[in-house]
């Protein structure tokens, strides 16, 4: 499904708008998470695995973030590392491969990978958010 698709405007988009009006206030976030899952998986079900785990994956490091003193760096830090390790994976494992090969005059197959559909999009919009627990801007 597609933003600008006739099931996204006139069906999906309002269900969740009227979802979302009628829920009490501290029903939002999570009515909107599931229709984010929803809306994602809808365009790429293969992948919607990946996209649960990153969000427990920055779930749990938000939590630790806030509620540790003296591990709050490390779970930062282990938390970017691992958004930063599904991006580089899944964008840029092919193009490492390729400039190996170039400069090492090797011969190593690439691998078969398909690039989620906004990969990029939120790994940074988690990085940010982790990024804001970190800094005390918003709560896990």
């Amino acid at each position: 499904m597609l933003f600008s698709s006739m099931t996204f405007l006139y069906m999906f988009l309002p269900i969740v708008c009227l979802i979302y009006l009628l829920a009490k206030k501290e029903l939002h976030n999570p009515i909107l998470l599931i229709a984010s899952i929803i809306f994602y998986a809808w365009g790429e079900p293969r992948y919607l695995a990946i996209m649960i785990l990153t969000i427990l994956i920055n779930y749990i490091g938000a939590i630790l973030i806030e509620k540790t003193q003296k591990y709050k760096k490390t779970a930062l830090v282990l938390t970017v590392i691992a958004n930063l390790s599904f991006l580089v994976y899944f964008k840029y494992f092919n193009f490492i491969i390729d400039n190996m090969n170039s400069l090492l005059h090797c011969s190593v197959k690439p691998l078969n990978i398909i690039m989620p559909i906004g990969i990029s999009f939120y790994t940074f919009q988690a990085i940010s958010y982790i990024a804001d627990v970190f800094r005390g801007e918003v709560k896990a």
